[in-house]
């Protein structure tokens, strides 16, 4: 792969020779910041040249070696409170060098605090920001975290070796991260309110943040406090093995998680409670719309389809609002959602504070699933879904076949579910503490009135709301 390459060479930048590799010959430029001390081959190396490498026929992906770093040396690396805003401008420097007015930027870790610096100094040359394992403000947890690293040697072989590809030696690595060290050291002195000051409202791009639950350096308030301080960036959440993607909408006390229907996103399904004159008031609401499992931008891997499935989207819902930082909270859902937001209900009572269940049917028969085989040609579906749904999977090729997959599932819950069998069990409605509300449109053509008849009569306490002209989607 070593192929790749493109070109390599440096320009006289800010007084240093700053380094660069350029890999592919896409429309899309990237340009990717390594962490501290690192280059393209140490910190992208997967990504340039391994086996689950970027389509470089798509990308152009240049890696920056920062000041005193990498190639980028002699002289020594600047220490002092002006290191991310010197980065960003030599980062500029070198895209304008290349060619490069306009382009995404992907920055790990000190890189990342760098994109972040280099998106607020320079709003008009980064279209799109991702940051990954960023520790964007002070925190004593994540700067101990960090110095507990400063003798290389216990760092395991196979990192260390990562950096022998852009070092001549251990001494030379173990050198270079012992004047990090300081830089790390004095980081509260030079940054005590974050690598921006708290200042990001010049950001115009968007920015993904991406978080590993189990990192030993980073906190989760640093992906947290970028989420809720600029209104463009999103956190990319792993839970149980799947990307689980989320809009965020609205800034109030009242926590209340969404739950789409199948295939369906926080847009397609709620619009209307989310924009336009219907829309709830969100100052007094933040809404967070997940797209479940394999659904939306959820994906890959594919949908774990089962009996189960249902448990595993709640379970999903429960490690994305943890990520988020809320402990309790209201769910509506539709239709499958509504199945989710019950189960959630009955799964952690403390937690959900009360939930709305629309369109929901939860057993699966022949008079349940004959109407939903009529769905199966997404082409006759009404066009405006038709068209909403063909924008949220990009061709009608993927919307037919993603929905294939979903009237198969509900043909195999069918034929797996015997008479008294439940998607949702009566033992699990009983159970349920919290107020629930219970939506049905009277001429839905999929759900007879049984199923939310037979919520409430589990239910204690539920409340059942029927619209005598509604349909299926009698929210929206």
């Amino acid at each position: 792969m070593e192929n790749v390459v493109t070109e390599s060479g440096k320009f006289d930048i800010n007084g240093y020779p700053i380094w660069y590799e350029q890999f592919g010959t896409g429309p899309n430029i990237l340009l990717m910041i390594p962490g501290a001390i690192g280059t393209g081959r140490t910190d992208y190396y997967e990504q340039l040249l391994g086996k689950n490498a970027l389509d470089l026929t798509q990308f152009t992906a240049v890696t920056i070696e920062l000041p005193g770093w990498g190639r980028s040396r002699p002289p020594i690396r600047k220490i002092n409170k002006n290191a991310y805003n010197f980065d960003a401008d030599c980062c500029v420097k070198l895209m304008e060098a290349l060619g490069h007015k306009k382009f995404m930027a992907l920055g790990w870790s000190e890189g990342a605090r760098v994109g972040l610096v280099l998106s607020a100094n320079h709003p008009d040359n980064v279209t799109d920001l991702v940051v990954a394992g960023i520790p964007c403000l002070y925190t004593e947890q994540s700067t101990n975290n960090i110095l507990n690293t400063r003798n290389i040697e216990n760092w395991g072989p196979n990192l260390v070796e990562n950096y022998l590809r852009a070092y001549k030696d251990e001494k030379e690595v173990q050198d270079l991260w012992r004047r990090h060290m300081i830089f790390i050291a004095n980081f509260p002195d030079y940054f005590p309110n974050g690598v921006c000051n708290k200042k990001y409202e010049t950001i115009k791009c968007r920015i993904l943040v991406i978080h590993g639950d189990k990192d030993p350096l980073v906190e989760m308030k640093h992906p947290l406090h970028l989420i809720e301080s600029i209104k463009t960036a999103e956190l990319k959440s792993d839970a149980n093995g799947w990307p689980v993607w989320y809009e965020k909408f609205g800034t109030g006390r009242d926590v209340v998680l969404l739950i789409p229907g199948a295939m369906g996103t926080g847009r397609s399904d709620f619009s209307r409670q989310l924009e336009g004159e219907d829309a709830f008031d969100l100052k007094r609401y933040t809404f967070v719309a997940v797209e479940l499992p394999g659904w939306g931008r959820s994906r890959p891997p594919a949908r774990p389809y089962g009996l189960d499935v249902y448990h595993n989207d709640a379970e999903c819902c429960f490690k994305v609002m943890d990520d988020l930082g809320f402990k309790t909270y209201s769910v509506i859902g539709w239709s499958d959602g509504a199945k989710v937001a019950l189960l959630m209900a009955y799964m952690n009572p403390n937690r959900i504070t009360c939930s709305v269940a629309i369109g929901i049917f939860v057993w699966a028969t022949k008079q349940t699933i004959a109407p939903m085989m009529l769905t199966r040609d997404t082409k006759r579906w009404p066009k405006e879904q038709f068209d909403t749904y063909c924008q949220v999977y990009g061709d009608e090729e993927t919307l037919q076949r993603l929905w294939d997959q979903h009237i198969n599932f509900c043909r195999a819950a069918m034929e797996n579910c015997g008479d008294g069998q439940y998607l949702v069990t009566p033992e699990q409605l009983r159970q349920i503490r919290n107020p629930v509300l219970l939506v049905h449109g009277d001429m839905d053509p999929l759900i007879s009135i049984e199923h939310p008849m037979y919520c409430k009569n589990n239910i204690p306490d539920a409340v059942l709301h029927r619209f005598p002209g509604g349909s299926h989607n009698c929210h929206q």
